[in-house]
């Protein structure tokens, strides 16, 4: 009798162990309990990718595959991101073999980009127009992109949107004004889709749609914040950024770290103007 009495003991710790574990695998509700709205969603959107960073700067690298169009061809480079997020900002492109190909720094006085092989030095008031005119594949500042790798959409997500409507996997919103068009949630109000348009530095508006793909990982660790971005732009080209590593700073950065020191003999030129306006001495 007692040899099946601990049969049994057994055979129900087996079986909540099966159970435990059964629970730890089934997959996640497509929809966190409580949204059901999208007005429910768009809150619980603002709360966690529109509020306050917790740091005051940010160091990223990350690896970008490049495709264009005219003249077709692909790159691979790795960027280095790292600064304030209200400025400066730093990123230098490299190829993947560690030669550099371009120095950039934003700040409230514009875009400088720096390109080594060329010895010249280039410069807009305008961060985004000036981009657009080197041919840099992304349509915004790179405040716009230092935020939205720390996890807050607030430069470019409007204050609240003009449609929404629930779908079989999250939620859509759509706006009337700004840069952004479109921002797609997940049933856990987490950014998936972003469309928009951004005037060139010819007078143009050029579309453009940024997807966040499978890379919020769910460790519990405050709000998951995006490690892959795939942009496309109207013209055909697209790239792919996977962030490789992501680290929060607060305090004041030292004054060389953000800096942009031009060797002596580069040329600079005014962007929109072809104009140099001196040269480094």
């Amino acid at each position: 009798m007692q040899a099946v009495r601990r049969f049994s003991l057994s055979g129900l710790i087996l079986a909540a162990g099966l159970l435990a574990l059964a629970a730890g695998c089934a997959p996640k509700k497509a929809f966190k309990p409580g949204l059901d709205t999208p007005r429910e969603a768009w809150t619980e959107f603002r709360e966690n990718y529109c509020a306050p960073l917790p740091s005051s700067g940010i160091s990223i690298t990350a690896s970008l595959f490049y495709t264009r169009v005219k003249p077709k061809r692909s790159n691979r480079t790795v960027i280095n991101l790292w600064g304030d997020f209200d400025h400066p900002l730093r990123l230098d492109i490299a190829a993947g073999i560690g030669r550099k190909l371009a120095h950039i720094r934003e700040d409230d006085g514009g875009l400088t980009v720096f390109y080594p092989d060329q010895r010249a030095a280039y410069t807009d008031p305008n961060p985004v127009l000036g981009a657009t005119r080197l041919g840099m594949p992304f349509p915004f500042s790179l405040r716009d992109l230092a935020h939205m790798l720390g996890g807050s959409f607030a430069s470019l997500a409007p204050d609240d949107f003009d449609s929404g409507e629930r779908t079989e996997s999250g939620y859509v919103f759509r706006f009337n004004k700004g840069p952004v068009s479109l921002l797609a949630l997940d049933g856990w109000a987490r950014p998936m889709r972003l469309e928009g348009k951004t005037r060139i530095y010819n007078g143009d508006l050029r579309g453009w749609s940024i997807d966040f793909d499978r890379y919020y990982p769910d460790d519990g660790k405050g709000v998951p914040q995006p490690g892959m971005l795939r942009l496309g732009i109207d013209n055909g080209e697209q790239g792919v950024l996977r962030v490789k590593n992501r680290d929060f700073r607060n305090g004041d950065w030292p004054d060389q770290a953000l800096g942009l020191s031009l060797p002596d003999g580069t040329d600079i030129f005014r962007l929109g103007t072809s104009v140099k306006t001196h040269q480094v001495e």
